[in-house]
């Protein structure tokens, strides 16, 4: 039995309908280690930075995601709510898009210092502005300037209501052709961020990953979907264990 779960825990699934990030792109981030999956029931491979266990990063599969969905936005500005060490970041700079990323870390903490190393090592600092605040303030200063994003990626406090609080900022600053993505659907909270965007016009579905993946979007921006692993019983997960998802269509 621990044979099996560990080749189970160790599996990089990706979708593949996806293009992926380069080969190398592990190697930008000499302190992020691989773990058993984060989920007990999706048994894909985690990462975290070593210097801090408690905290997650998205997966080989979401990873891809994010950076496939970078490269149907070529060219355009998003902007990334919470960047941490930067794993999510360089992905996002590396598909080819200029990032705007905010976090309170990047006001010269250690973990703000680590995203702007990976990102020199993979030569895409230049690709993104670095903004050390908190998502609240810095996304109004955005709107009051006139600037829209076609792309947001919500990945910062996961606490309370500040998912929803992210969400309502980002619609301030969405164009009317934009597409806003979520991390870790599986908290219930961050699934009603979801679903307010929903009752607010924005078409909704989620991407089946080890932490789920939520979309919304409107206008001529269209989502991407992907085949999730076959090898998970999604539908009869989704209904045990995280029944607020199932309102969500899946993004297959």
């Amino acid at each position: 039995m621990q044979s099996l779960w560990n080749r189970a825990a160790n599996s990089n699934y990706q979708s593949p309908s996806l293009s992926g990030v380069p080969p190398d792109f592990e190697s930008f981030f000499p302190c992020v280690v691989r773990r058993h999956s984060f989920n007990p029931w999706v048994r894909h491979t985690g990462r975290y930075d070593r210097r801090y266990p408690g905290v997650g990063l998205v997966t080989h599969d979401e990873t891809a995601i994010l950076f496939n969905y970078g490269l149907a936005l070529q060219h355009e500005s998003i902007i990334e709510i919470g960047c941490w060490v930067g794993w999510s970041t360089t992905a996002w700079a590396l598909s080819g898009v200029h990032v705007i990323a905010i976090d309170p870390v990047l006001n010269r903490l250690p973990q703000g210092e680590s995203c702007r190393a990976s990102l020199q090592k993979a030569g895409m600092l230049d690709n993104v502005d670095l903004i050390g605040d908190y998502s609240h303030e810095a996304l109004a200063r955005l709107a009051a300037s006139g600037f829209h994003a076609r792309g947001i990626f919500i990945d910062g406090d996961h606490e309370g209501d500040a998912p929803l609080h992210d969400a309502m900022d980002a619609q301030a600053v969405a164009a009317d052709d934009c597409i806003i993505i979520f991390h870790d659907l599986l908290q219930p909270n961050i699934g009603r961020a979801l679903t307010w965007l929903g009752r607010h016009g924005w078409n909704c579905g989620i991407h089946y990953t080890a932490q789920f993946v939520g979309v919304a979007w409107r206008g001529g921006l269209r989502p991407l979907h992907c085949q999730p692993d076959p090898k998970v019983e999604w539908t009869t997960l989704i209904r045990k264990r995280y029944p607020h998802l199932v309102e969500f269509p899946s993004l297959e």
